[in-house]
């Protein structure tokens, strides 16, 4: 099943993880599984599990800088209690009134819970300039 709520409950859980990243949220890694896998843009970041999750955000919100999202058009796929998503946009670094645009890329996939769409798998991603670019 592929519904429009489906995908809007999906986008919702990305919005959701936006806006605590903003907000230095510590219940950003609620919206995890207890499994989960996140790959970040960094060599170094790859961490699994919940509770990992949640201290790894914990180590990137003490950071000197905020970090704010903006996705363009969100790509969005369900397939029964199972859905992904594929996201280009900006990360901005914002720090004593200034902002360091990056472009980002985000995949994750997500699965249905009782309490909602949980993260299973996130992968970001600072892509470089193209062969043409």
């Amino acid at each position: 099943m592929n519904t429009a709520s489906d995908r809007q409950a999906i986008r919702d859980t990305l919005d959701r993880f936006i806006e605590r990243c903003r907000a230095r949220d510590a219940a950003i890694a609620e919206d995890f599984a207890e499994d989960a896998l996140l790959l970040g843009s960094e060599a170094d970041e790859i961490v699994r599990g919940r509770a990992a999750i949640h201290a790894h955000f914990a180590t990137i919100f003490r950071q000197p800088y905020v970090i704010k999202f903006g996705f363009g058009a969100v790509d969005v796929t369900v397939s029964g209690d199972v859905g992904w998503f594929h996201a280009e946009g900006v990360a901005r670094l914002a720090q004593d009134g200034r902002d360091r645009s990056l472009p980002y890329r985000l995949t994750g996939v997500v699965r249905r819970a009782v309490s909602g769409w949980h993260w299973t798998l996130f992968h970001g991603s600072e892509p470089s300039q193209g062969r043409n670019g």
